[in-house]
This record gives structure tokens, C-alpha cells and sequence, in this order.
């Protein structure tokens, strides 16, 4: 009877323990699905007094659940780069967004469609400026990260791509 009842417990034991294995493997297929479908962005700016164009690029490197996203904007008289490091489990995964943007105000942009995913706490952003007058880094805290796509069809691949990802992760 005791060999039985351990026999029941080890396969118990080995069911779960593949079980987390296939989890952190999905999260992985995901994040690297993600990472080779990050794209550079171009669009335009048009303000009451110019228009410029500006290009934003993003690639990311992950080990595990912890993903690192560098992104990169590029403008006629700036280069700004900003990291920014989480964990998928803090993702709010209900609330992750696909939306298009077209500018705000008295500013238009090209319309490009930006993938946002609220964290359930803070993330710092480590943000270097750099222009023909020097650079400039700056530290601030953000409830959540977002990356820009030229098309609405990646730009919802991508949510459904992040959402699964934090899922596999444990987030809620």
C-alpha cells in the first residue's frame, strides 16, 4: 500500500512539475514570437508651426518571466533611448490595449497604432537624451509600458501575444 501511495505521489509530483515546465516554455515562445516582431515606426509629426518626421524602434531581451524593452526615438534634433524592466507576472493582462493614435490637440501624427500594458506596479524608465549639445539621463517611474506598430493587424497579434505571455507568467 505504501509503494502505491508513493507511486500516486511521485506521478502527482512529475504531472505538475511538467506542467511548469510548459508554462515557462510558452511564455518563452511568446516573448520570442514578440521580440521578432518588433518593428521601427515612422510617422510624422505636424505642428501649428513644423512638421518633422520621427522614427521609434523598440527590441527586447527576456530571460524567464523578466522582459528588458529598449526603445528608441529618433528625431530631427534628438536621439532619445529609454529601458525599461518588469516582470510579465505584474502585467494587468485584462487591461492591455491596442489603440490607434493620430496625435492630440493641435498635433497630428501619421497614424500608427500603440500596444500598451499596465502594470500592476511601478517599472522604472531610465531615459538618455541626447542631442548636438550633449545628453541628458533621466530616471522616472511608469504604471506602464507601451510600444508603437505601423499596422492594426500587429499591433492586436501583439496584445494577444503580451496577454498570453503574462498569463504563462502567472499573471492575473
Amino acid at each position: 500500500m505504501n509503494t502505491m501511495k508513493k507511486f500516486a505521489l511521485l506521478s502527482v509530483l512529475f504531472f505538475c512539475g511538467s506542467l511548469i515546465a510548459r508554462a515557462g516554455m510558452r511564455a518563452a515562445d511568446y516573448l520570442t514570437w514578440i521580440s521578432d516582431h518588433l518593428q521601427t515606426v515612422s510617422y510624422t509629426v505636424t505642428t501649428p508651426r513644423a512638421t518633422y518626421p520621427e522614427f521609434a524602434s523598440a527590441k527586447m531581451e527576456f530571460d524567464g518571466c523578466n522582459v528588458k524593452i529598449i526603445e528608441g526615438l529618433k528625431t530631427q534634433k534628438s536621439n532619445i533611448q529609454t529601458t525599461v524592466s518588469f516582470n510579465l507576472s505584474y502585467i494587468q493582462t485584462e487591461m492591455i490595449r491596442s489603440t490607434p493614435e493620430d496625435g492630440f490637440a493641435n498635433t497630428r501624427v501619421t497614424p500608427y497604432f500603440l500596444v500598451q500594458l499596465p502594470l500592476v506596479s511601478t517599472a522604472t524608465n531610465i531615459t538618455t537624451f541626447r542631442t548636438s549639445d550633449g545628453s541628458k539621463t533621466d530616471t522616472t517611474n511608469s504604471t506602464s509600458v507601451s510600444l508603437l506598430f505601423q499596422d492594426r493587424d500587429l499591433a492586436i497579434r501583439q496584445a494577444r501575444a503580451w496577454r498570453n505571455a503574462a498569463l504563462a507568467c502567472g499573471a492575473k
